[in-house]
């Protein structure tokens, strides 16, 4: 009880052993493996398309510098950049028409002193502006830092924030970094978004930003375990309302729209590569304008929408692994795999409906693919210990092909050609009654050990154990032999030679006392049927065939006739030139109509050939 006991809880520790490596490890796993972060891109994108659109926010106007602007303007040259104090006067404007906040989503890097003069006086009177920065190219050791090109010194009094903070997986902006950290200069600066919205709230001076500290203390945005911004989407894109750039400056804006269309708005000047470039999403393609207006948008409303961390993701992947691995340690693999489709899509649907309720990501890829590892882990373990416990108790090549063997066909037999062997202690009953129990079960693991190394040094295995009786057989297909080889017969008679050492030695070491253990064998040769027979619920492996009886009866004859080994006519023939034998005579075997000629073998008369 206590063997099986122990054995019970070895099964439940490796298992669980499992249950924990796997969570652990999964991260190392994950960021190994980019294709299970790309679908989760995919469920979270699928996920997103079930919330409800919200309409565009009206705090928020794009003015856009657009082609159809260049024929509305007093140019002498139909192109872009746009002189600054062109900017000067639209600042001006806006200023006058109410606007809060002013975005160019524009940098300005080089300086031109003609110009940046009346911009600067424009942007200190607005007060509340940000300058976008220009990502710089890196030409020094480390060539991917990110590192960036601020504005001219003159326009620096403004707050200057970084615009290109959006990383781009399977080709979609999902999320904004909040915060750029200059490899270079060794500064912080906010994203373009959350600069407007902290200059719109009123939480900083947007003439006074200091760009190295935390731009997400000022404001309360949800951020998730890599600091990313989800971007809440609105319901379509191009519905901002937005107006072109000429129609600011020439302010003809005014017969389209009501006088209060820029009072107390942000204003987000949006720059023509900015116009051009198409950005894919969840909410659809739009304009890297209407991404910054998202974004803003975002961080104003303050939306939930929010990333998971690392710690609930292990917390969830390990809750799953212990469950799947307590369910097959209690009702099997085929209990684990249903427990699998049902957490799979138990998750998927809360998942969904986290994201619409809470605005929580989760994962669904990386907790669902450490179930199917642990279960697949498990699932190794669990059929190497069957095969383990199976070949504890047949052969294990008949263990093999019993495991891939269709278990709802009972009937798996072959015809073959064997020598078939029965051993069974003598005067074992004796033994028990004059010798304490444990010295009996020592007898008998050292006799059954002995058997076991013959049988694998003569290319077999036992088939079964019977009480203190061994069935084995050989058969040429079997592991250990080749053509040219020794035959069958010959490989039987040499291991009931082998037995007859093994129980000398152990006689000489005194555990059997006077009554001594001795072991008689009978071997018949011929053509068997090998494979499992059996009802429909039970099957078995044995061999059936005359081999089978007339070994049995041999065996049992040894008591009879006082010989330790007894073969029958036909393994005698075929290994006659081998062997030197004690003919027996003719006697009749139970079963049988004639008589049978049987032999005592007595040693094998050509040298061992070498193990292969």
């Amino acid at each position: 009880m206590n063997a099986h006991k122990h054995r019970f809880d070895g099964r439940l520790l490796t298992l669980l052993f499992i249950a924990l490596a796997v969570p652990s490890l999964s991260p190392i796993l994950v960021a190994r493996a980019p294709a299970v972060r790309q679908l989760e891109l995919l469920f979270y994108d699928w996920y997103y398309h079930t919330l409800p659109r919200r309409r565009p926010d009206p705090r928020i106007v794009l003015v856009r510098m657009d082609d159809a602007s260049l024929a509305h303007l007093p140019l002498a040259s139909a192109a872009y950049p746009l002189p600054r104090q062109m900017h000067a006067q639209i600042v001006d404007k806006l200023r006058q028409a109410g606007a809060m906040v002013i975005g160019f989503d524009e940098s300005f890097s080089r300086s031109v002193p003609a110009e940046d003069k009346s911009l600067v006086a424009a942007l200190q009177r607005q007060g509340k502006v940000v300058v976008a920065l220009e990502p710089s190219v890196n030409e020094g050791a480390d060539a991917n830092a990110t590192t960036f090109l601020p504005p001219a010194p003159s326009l620096r009094a403004s707050t200057i924030a970084a615009v290109d903070l959006f990383p781009r997986q399977l080709g979609r902006v999902r999320w904004f970094m909040p915060y750029a950290y200059d490899a270079i200069s060794h500064k912080q600066y906010s994203h373009f978004a959350i600069a407007l919205a902290t200059a719109y709230l009123g939480a900083g001076d947007a003439t006074s930003h200091n760009s190295e500290q935390n731009p997400l203390e000022p404001i309360n945005v949800t951020t998730g375990d890599r600091g990313e911004v989800l971007i809440r989407y609105s319901i379509a894109p191009g519905r901002f309302a937005s107006v072109p750039y000429s129609e600011v400056y020439n302010g003809t804006w005014e017969k389209m729209h009501d006088r209060d269309f820029f009072t107390g708005k942000i204003v987000i000047i949006g720059s023509p590569a900015a116009l051009a470039e198409r950005v894919d999403t969840p909410g659809g393609v739009m304009s890297a304008l209407e991404v910054q207006a998202n974004a803003t948008q975002t961080v104003l409303q303050g939306s939930r929408l929010r990333h998971w961390s690392r710690t609930a993701a292990y917390l969830v992947s390990l809750l799953f692994c212990l469950s799947i691995t307590l369910v097959i340690w209690q009702w099997g693999l085929q209990g684990g795999l249903y427990i699998i489709v049902g957490e799979a899509m138990l998750w998927m649907i809360m998942a969904q409906q986290l994201l619409l309720a809470t605005g929580l990501w989760i994962d669904t890829v990386q907790p669902l693919a450490t179930l199917v590892v642990t279960y697949l882990l498990t699932s190794a373990t669990e059929v190497y210990r069957m095969r383990r416990v199976l070949q504890r108790v047949m052969p294990s090549w008949v263990a093999k092909e019993m495991m891939a063997a269709n278990p709802n066909d009972a009937r798996q037999t072959e015809e073959v050609e064997a020598a078939v062997i029965f051993c069974d202690v003598r005067s074992y009953t004796s033994l028990c009654e004059s010798l304490p129990s444990q010295t009996i079960e020592e007898l008998l693991r050292r006799y059954f050990t002995a058997a076991e190394q013959a049988a694998r040094r003569w290319g077999t295995e036992i088939d079964k154990f019977v009480g203190d009786e061994i069935m084995l057989y050989y058969v040429e297909r079997r592991k250990g032999w080749r053509p040219g080889q020794e035959s069958v017969s010959q490989r039987a008679i040499r291991w009931a030679l082998a037995m007859q050492e093994a129980m000398a030695t152990i006689n000489a070491s005194g555990l059997a006392g006077e009554i001594g253990f001795r072991v008689g064998i009978g071997i018949s040769t011929g053509v068997v049927r090998i494979g499992t027979v059996g009802g429909q619920q039970r099957i078995q492996h044995t061999l059936i065939g005359d081999a089978v009886n007339t070994a049995s009866r041999l065996q049992e004859m040894t008591k009879e006739l006082g010989c330790h080994i007894i073969i029958s006519e036909s393994t005698y023939e075929q290994a006659m030139e081998h062997i030197e034998v004690k003919a027996l005579g003719e006697v009749y075997v139970k079963g049988k109509q004639h008589p049978l000629k049987i032999y005592c073998p007595v040693k094998i008369v050509e040298s061992e050939p070498a193990k292969t």
